[in-house]
């Protein structure tokens, strides 16, 4: 939505269905190559070697799970660049001791869940992360995921709510299935 809506302001506009595909071919190629630059620069900080992060990087791209998600109209592209972004913040935020880097971190992966739901499955390795960050000042690293986690709330408060509000579910109940009690039965 937000794509499509920064094309038209940019007077790009889909005509038919083949031009919103193109235009999504287009989305997932620059989220390919955006996830791709942040792999490249995570590994780059990890092993301060630009020859292994770009072996690392191309393995990555070039891979054809990857390629076939890049080039098409699949939906993890935008989830995986939302997830990448996350890591590179909380990465960032533990480096610096940010609170508010991790904060955003949260935020950042509760909008890739929000894009593609699985995605959400890097927090937890992200969380083992902060706990583990720096083993003598545990107190400070519980400080850290609280503030991470506080982002992953208003990210999903920010991603859900509106989206929600404009499907016209208007309250806690009407998220889940209509017939849900036939469910239960």
């Amino acid at each position: 939505f937000v794509w499509t809506k920064a094309l038209s302001l940019a007077g790009v506009n889909a005509t038919n269905a083949f031009d919103f595909v193109r235009l999504t071919h287009w989305m997932n190629a620059l989220a390919a190559a955006g996830s791709i630059s942040m792999f490249w620069l995570l590994c780059y900080r990890a092993t301060e070697s630009i020859g292994i992060a770009g072996a690392a990087a191309g393995a990555y791209a070039f891979s054809n799970a990857f390629l076939l998600h890049a080039t098409s109209t699949a939906e993890p592209m935008m989830g995986l660049f939302w997830s990448f972004a996350s890591i590179l913040m909380v990465t960032s935020g533990l480096a610096a001791s940010s609170p508010l880097r991790l904060f955003v971190g949260g935020a950042l992966l509760l909008v890739a869940m929000a894009t593609y739901e699985s995605m959400v499955l890097i927090g937890p390795a992200e969380l083992v992360l902060i706990y583990n960050w720096d083993k003598q000042r545990s107190s400070h690293n519980r400080t850290l995921a609280l503030g991470f986690l506080a982002g992953c709330v208003l990210g999903g408060i920010t991603a859900y709510l509106p989206a929600y509000a404009l499907s016209g579910t208007m309250g806690p109940l009407g998220v889940c299935p209509r017939n849900s009690h036939l469910m239960l039965e």
